[in-house]
């Protein structure tokens, strides 16, 4: 096999991590080790099933401890990336060709499978941070208008077909911790609606930090996402770290989670992450709704609420 002492030490240095988390993480990272070994074996089998040769090398961030591989090697003399899943997750190789055959800006998968674990292959394309650091308000903004305008796009389109897509209330449950605060009874002290003074707007910075957005927001958050009447396919997991620039400059949408629910969530998260980061909610709720008209602008920041709160 090629490079095999090199690619078993990238797959040893990502198990040690990943048991490393597992063993201080509690039950919140629990059976991650048998999943990341599930990716491992996996890995091996397809560098040489699919007669990947050398250089192989890394290419998830060392800082990230990840229970998935993402491995450039060569086909021939052609550069290209195996991605590699412990567990079957069908979805993303579906939107991406979808997608792809409606010429959204992705990278194309070539081959792929979803059988006990999920794995895609694709070409090597270059890709950038779509803003340099340090961020600046308005670039963020201009950002946000861009990304809102391809996600328009990408929104409009009917679900991809023979693909089972999760409810991005699933996704949004999941990541609840089980200290999470529970829904307040109508006129308890937390709860909006018992104060007149108070603002129940989602947009408020002190919402998106926690505080008074608790019960009536997670309920209304909650009818939202399990909705059928306006379901989409989403994105999912909308952040810098999954928007790109190429090396033309366009925009392009890497590692989709293909939830099923409305578009206002896509918007939603991409507003709670860079609310994270210090920009004001309403500004980026305001320059979502420029690149996509058709949201609802108090779903939108009634989710971004909800999603700032886990």
């Amino acid at each position: 096999m090629p490079g095999e002492l090199g690619l078993l030490r990238i797959l040893a240095q990502r198990i040690g991590a990943v048991d490393e988390r597992e063993r201080c993480g509690g039950a919140r990272f629990a059976g991650e080790g048998i999943t990341v070994r599930r990716a491992a074996r996996a890995a091996l089998a397809l560098i040489d099933s699919l007669r990947l040769a050398d250089p192989i090398e890394d290419l998830l961030p060392a800082d990230k401890v990840k229970t998935h591989f993402l491995l450039s090697a060569h086909a021939g003399a052609r550069r290209c990336v195996l991605k590699v899943y412990g567990s079957p997750r069908p979805a993303e190789a579906a939107v991406l060709r979808w997608w792809a055959q409606h010429a959204l800006n992705v990278v194309p998968v070539e081959a792929h499978a979803d059988d006990d674990v999920s794995w895609l292959l694709m070409p090597f394309v270059p890709l950038r941070h779509a803003l340099a650091q340090p961020f600046r308000e308005r670039e963020v903004l201009s950002l946000t208008r861009e990304v809102a305008g391809l996600m328009a796009r990408a929104h409009t389109l009917a679900l991809p077909p023979a693909v089972a897509l999760s409810r991005s209330s699933d996704a949004l449950h999941a990541r609840q911790p089980a200290t999470r605060q529970q829904p307040m009874r109508p006129g308890s002290r937390a709860d909006p609606r018992a104060d007149p003074r108070a603002d129940p707007r989602a947009g408020s910075r002190e919402g998106l930090h926690g505080g008074v957005l608790g019960g009536a927001f997670a309920e209304a958050a909650a009818r939202a996402l399990d909705t059928d009447a306006s379901a989409v396919c989403l994105h999912g997991d909308l952040s810098m770290d999954n928007v790109k620039r190429t090396g033309d400059g366009h925009l392009i949408l890497i590692d989709p989670c293909g939830y099923l629910g409305p578009a206002e969530f896509d918007g939603a998260r991409w507003i709670a992450r860079w609310a994270q980061r210090g920009i004001e909610a309403r500004a980026l709720a305001a320059a979502w709704q420029d690149g996509e008209q058709d949201v609802d602008p108090r779903l939108l920041l009634r989710l971004a609420a909800e999603e700032s709160m886990l």
